[in-house]
């Protein structure tokens, strides 16, 4: 039986998740704070944590850096509405996913048993994919799980290279959210994920600028409102056309 551990202060909802997530068939240790939840980690040795965003000042994101150090598949952020920061925190920090409160028991499930899906799966991943996808000067090696722009490294999360993998692999393409949401997060539902996405994509494109240095020539993330998502490499004929903000 899978292990799983929910880290709340909120006792209360720690309950309903512990109980939810029980009925579904996973196993659930529970606790109300960072230092017994690293204790947790380290003995019983859980697949998935799901961790309340607001003990992020108690060690919540350290102990995320730290699971997913152990090779673990980091989890899921349970966040408040209007909690951006602690959601982009939690993102950078190797978080797989959020949940805004109050949330759907069924959309939880859904999210938690992707993304363990996701993470059973992905070390067949560079056997059974192109070993290096190159857009302009843009290139990713599956092997190494490693991108480099113009020769730099880019520091991304574990979400960050499967969304540049499947962005690059469909160079000059727009994708939709649902698109994303199914082949990089892997939920067969994708309703209701679009802000998930939308922040990925905010931070990708924030890395990308960065690596760039303030050279205007490469490769462009650009949001077309209302569709999708497209990665371009090489200028756009015609008129510019610009990236709209996430």
């Amino acid at each position: 039986m899978t292990k799983l551990l929910v880290v709340d202060a909120d006792r209360e909802l720690a309950a309903i998740l512990s109980f939810t997530l029980e009925r579904a068939g996973f196993a659930v240790s529970m606790t109300a704070n960072v230092q017994s939840a690293s204790r947790i980690v380290v003995e019983e040795e859980p697949s998935l944590v799901l961790l309340d965003a607001g003990l992020a000042d108690d060690g919540a994101l350290e102990l995320l850096r730290d699971f997913r150090a152990r090779g673990r598949s980091t989890g899921v952020m349970l966040t408040g509405h209007g909690d951006e920061n602690a959601r982009v925190l939690g993102l950078e920090s190797g978080a797989d996913d959020y949940v805004t409160k109050p949330f759907s028991p069924r959309e939880l499930v859904a999210r938690v048993r992707a993304i363990l899906r996701r993470h059973s799966v992905e070390p067949l991943a560079p056997s059974t994919s192109v070993a290096i996808i190159r857009s302009g000067s843009l290139i990713f090696e599956t092997a190494t799980h490693t991108a480099t722009l113009r020769g730099r490294s880019l520091s991304l999360t574990p979400t960050e290279f499967r969304l540049l993998r499947y962005l690059m692999a469909n160079a000059g393409i727009v994708v939709s959210p649902a698109a994303l949401l199914r082949e990089v997060w892997g939920y067969s539902d994708p309703s209701g994920g679009g802000e998930l996405v939308r922040t990925a994509v905010y931070r990708l494109r924030r890395k990308l600028c960065h690596a760039r240095m303030g050279e205007t020539a490469g490769p462009e993330l650009m949001t077309i409102p209302g569709v999708g998502f497209l990665l371009q490499t090489t200028p756009a004929p015609g008129p510019a056309l610009a990236a709209a903000a996430v």
